[in-house]
């Protein structure tokens, strides 16, 4: 894990202190979610992340209210399990609150404009009554492209 903070900072190109706390403290969520997933039910790990810790408390972030469910009854067992461990020893209390994956949505083509002729002639109308040659020029060239 080291290795990859290293090329981050090599990638980022800083040595920023507060964008190093950032970059380590998200190294520590990844760790320990992962030692987190070792401990639950394998289907709930899947939906579950480490999103703090701090004062004895685990903080957890679960995909939905059905996830946080299971999570509930899943915490008295969890609790004897993290007992166990180095990195949650110190925990004495869990935490979650739900945080919806992020959805992405495929980028939509973009729609190609067209000009009636109709609107053609209303831009040359107006490009030949403006005196400026620039603007002119820029209507006139938009007029002549009908594409309806």
């Amino acid at each position: 894990m080291q290795q990859f903070n290293k090329q981050t900072t090599v990638l980022l190109g800083t040595n920023n202190p507060t964008l190093q706390n950032l970059l380590q403290k998200s190294l520590q969520l990844t760790q320990l979610t992962h030692s987190l997933h070792t401990l639950l039910d394998p289907n709930l790990a899947l939906h579950c992340k480490v999103a703090n810790l701090r004062d004895h408390t685990l903080i957890l972030a679960v995909e939905s209210a059905a996830w946080a469910t299971q999570l509930r009854y899943q915490i008295p067992t969890l609790q004897k399990k993290l007992a166990t461990t180095v990195e949650f020893k110190q925990v004495q209390k869990i935490e979650w609150f739900i945080q919806q994956p992020p959805t992405f949505t495929a980028p939509q083509q973009k729609r190609l404009l067209t000009l009636t002729t109709e609107n053609a002639q209303l831009l040359q109308d107006t490009a030949e009554s403006i005196a400026a040659s620039s603007l002119k020029e820029s209507l006139m060239r938009l007029a002549k492209n009908i594409s309806s």
